[in-house]
């Protein structure tokens, strides 16, 4: 089974860490302009059934 994990932003004391990513880092114009949802269902056969050791297919590009 693949995990998926949903992002959520944290609050640490007073900001968000994507406010302190400036815009053109080079992470965040990839996400933008990368559409990796394909992954998932290339990877399916790469996984077992149990969690244990399992790693996203973006983690491990």
């Amino acid at each position: 089974m693949q995990g998926k994990k949903q992002h959520t932003e944290k609050l640490f004391t007073s900001f968000k860490i994507s406010d302190r990513v400036p815009r053109q880092n080079l992470y965040r114009i990839l996400k933008e302009k990368l559409d990796l949802k394909f992954l998932y269902p290339a990877t399916t056969t790469y996984y077992g059934k149990r969690r244990a050791g399992q790693y996203r297919p973006r983690c491990i590009l």
